[in-house]
């Protein structure tokens, strides 16, 4: 062989020679997989649900506040005696009969008893700031009235007798006394019958639609044991 080709053999033996002594690349490294994350969905806010509004009670008539009764040390009977109107007591006999048992009024006496009380309390409440008026002008007796002069077409007059507690027959007779020229009344005869045609009126309006009830023939109540609830 010719000496002209050993330069070329050198020259391809040192490129060889580099080729191997040439470190590798190192591989192209692959991303490793990732696998997804789930992301978890939005929680949704649960509607509200309101509460169906409760419905107010209905409104009940309130019972008629009974009145305040004296004390015990005063609750002695003393005879009542007066006359009033007849068409006012037949009024009010009416009344007691079909309504005392609902009011608990437990006898006539009862019933006039409840009248000549809330008279003077209402005295009391327009004259005398709702307390009871003095009790030492009571200790004896009222004054005798004057008759009333009659009208033509007025009521005839009739005995009202009965008793009632001392408490309210004095309590009723200090509001007669100390109020009952401001309201007009001229006698105690003419406050009790005052008295019981309001509280006839007012069993007529709680327990009749407001009309009187109707007495029947005669007029006077049946004989018997007084009404009770």
């Amino acid at each position: 062989m010719s000496n002209a080709s050993e330069p070329t053999r050198d020259i391809r033996g040192i490129s060889a020679l580099a080729r191997m002594t040439r470190p590798a690349a190192a591989p192209t490294p692959t991303p490793a997989s990732v696998e997804p994350v789930a992301v978890p969905a939005p929680v949704q806010p649960e509607p509200k649900v309101e509460a169906a509004p409760t419905p107010a009670p209905e409104a009940r008539p309130k019972a008629s506040k009974p009145p305040v009764r004296p004390s015990a040390a005063s609750s002695g009977k003393k005879a009542l005696s007066t006359r009033v109107r007849r068409d006012v007591g037949e009024r009010a006999r009416a009344a007691f009969l079909f309504a005392g048992h609902l009011e608990g009024a437990t006898s006539f006496s009862a019933f006039v008893e409840d009248s000549l009380l809330r008279e003077a309390q209402r005295y009391e409440k327009r004259h005398n700031d709702g307390e009871p008026f003095g009790a030492g002008v009571v200790a004896g007796r009222l004054p005798a009235a004057s008759p009333a002069p009659v009208v033509a077409g007025d009521s005839p007059k009739e005995d009202l007798g009965t008793r009632i507690s001392a408490g309210v027959s004095d309590r009723a007779r200090a509001a007669f006394r100390f109020a009952g020229m401001l309201e007009g009344v001229a006698s105690f005869s003419e406050f009790v019958e005052k008295a019981l045609d309001r509280e006839a009126e007012r069993y007529e309006k709680r327990h009749n639609g407001g009309e009187p009830f109707e007495m029947g023939a005669g007029g006077r109540l049946p004989a018997g044991r007084p009404l009770r609830r």
